[in-house]
């Protein structure tokens, strides 16, 4: 019934104006064919001696008041270059366009032309007049009102058409979302498809599955990932400790305690019947690259200073705002010690963070062959501002100029203590950035009848220190 009832408002919708005629109807008289062509010569219409074959695609489909759907339109400019206009809106066309050209058919021309918009303002430039057979030019400024004209009212008749498409579009969307759901369905199996698991795979990996579920009667409902019509929020429900799930992609968390035999555990329940379940589990390798950050922001840049006023009595310029300090990088501890997969029996290592300005832990594992990234570096001083010059006057002379400011300094980069259960566990590998920040830029002084001082370069911060020790390493985890 709600589909009937769209269907009518559409109709009427389309029918709304009587006056208004949509371009679907104004073709119906119009033909293929070559057309005479007027081009518009620095506000003269000039006629072209050539003329240029124009084709109109017209669907089987039919609009509310019965005219056939026109598809596209073809323009052959200069009889050489292919144009294809298309409609803004298939079911009650407006006009054709290609690029930024518009076309628009009346009764005995078309006008092919450029819209503009300024401040509100829209300006509509008339490029070229197409004339069939037993039509006739117009002149620009008609040919300009023409268009206003019908824009107008085509803005008019569009807009409670274009609401209606749009209502009939969602009831279309979720009429074959409900279709294609395992809602009301007999569903005998469902089964884990993977659709790009990544080799490297460990804390923060991102992987995509699909889900395929067969009916009793032998058909296959799958979900779009897999090229098929089913949505997962309306087919399955997704659980896996430690992880989080979007439309088909599982991301692994940052913890690695959620994750106790090194595996991922992914449970899929048929939404419609929970009772109907299949458990993957997908062995982690600990190889995915690992970042972590407890870096210091950088300071903020000085304004530069006004100039003086140009009147007399003549001013000075202002000084330039010194530029901020760089924060400093956190401190972080970092405990690690070796343990064996709970899969493979591989060696790898299993580390605890420990991040003091955030007060943060982590808990994960890798490989000595992933990319471990610990990131604590100082932030970078702010530029400073330039002195603003003297204002400057033929009668009075010249103010004088402003100094610079001062650069920031750069943040001290974070100190990293490692501790390690053994001495044998060798963590080069480690990829450790606690580096200073640097010193903004002086500002340079303002000119004037005396000129002002540039400031003073901010200053390099020292690097963060980096301890690695040997002792107790105890996780309960």
């Amino acid at each position: 019934m709600r589909f009937t009832c769209l269907l009518l408002l559409i109709a009427t919708a389309l029918c709304s104006t009587a006056q208004f005629k949509n371009q679907n109807e104004i073709l119906a008289k119009y033909s293929s064919g070559n057309y005479t062509v007027y081009r518009n010569d620095q506000g003269k219409l000039d006629k072209v001696n050539k003329l240029w074959p124009i084709t109109i695609n017209k669907t089987s489909g039919k609009d509310a008041a019965g005219n056939d759907l026109v598809e596209s339109i073809l323009v052959k400019r200069a009889g050489v270059v292919d144009e294809l206009f298309v409609p803004d809106l298939k079911e009650q066309p407006g006009y054709f366009s290609y690029d930024a050209n518009k076309l628009i058919f009346f009764n005995d021309y078309a006008a092919y032309y450029k819209q503009t918009s300024n401040d509100g303002a829209v300006t509509y430039d008339v490029l070229y007049e197409f004339i069939p057979e037993g039509g006739s030019s117009k002149s620009l400024k008609a040919a300009t009102e023409d268009i206003a004209s019908y824009r107008s009212a085509t803005l008019n008749n569009q807009t409670t058409t274009r609401t209606v498409i749009a209502q009939n579009k969602e009831a279309n969307e979720a009429k074959e979302r409900e279709e294609n759901s395992t809602k009301g369905k007999a569903v005998k199996s469902i089964a884990y498809q993977p659709v790009d698991i990544p080799e490297k795979l460990g804390l923060m990996s991102k992987l995509k599955f699909g889900v395929v579920a067969t009916l009793d009667n032998g058909a296959q409902m799958k979900t779009k990932n897999l090229g098929g019509k089913s949505e997962f929020e309306d087919c399955y429900i997704i659980e896996a400790p430690g992880c989080t799930f979007s439309d088909g992609v599982l991301e692994v968390g940052l913890n690695g305690d959620a994750f106790p035999n090194d595996e991922i555990v992914l449970t899929i329940k048929n939404k419609n019947n929970p009772a109907q379940s299949i458990t993957q589990r997908i062995t982690l390798n600990y190889e995915s690259p690992f970042f972590t950050y407890s870096s210091g922001s950088n300071g903020s840049y000085g304004y530069n200073g006004s100039s003086g006023s140009g009147f007399c009595p003549v001013g000075n310029g202002k000084p330039g705002d010194n530029g901020k300090n760089g924060q400093d990088g956190g401190n972080i501890s970092i405990k690690i010690k070796e343990t064996k997969h709970k899969k493979t029996g591989a060696t790898i290592y299993q580390y605890e963070i420990f991040k003091s300005r955030e007060s943060t832990t982590t808990r994960f594992k890798s490989t000595a062959t992933a990319d471990i990234n610990i990131i604590c570096s100082g932030g970078n001083g702010g530029d400073a501002g330039n002195g603003g010059d003297g204002g400057n006057s033929n009668k009075c002379g010249q103010g004088n100029g402003a100094n610079g400011g001062n650069g920031g300094n750069g943040g001290r980069g974070g100190n990293v203590t490692i501790t390690k259960a053994s001495a044998g566990i060798d963590v080069s590998f480690l990829k450790i950035n606690n580096r200073g920040g640097t010193g903004g830029k002086a500002g340079k002084g303002g000119r004037g009848a005396l000129s002002g001082s540039s400031g003073m370069q901010g200053s390099n911060a020292s690097n963060g220190e980096l301890n690695i020790t040997t002792g107790a390493v105890n996780f309960n985890w």
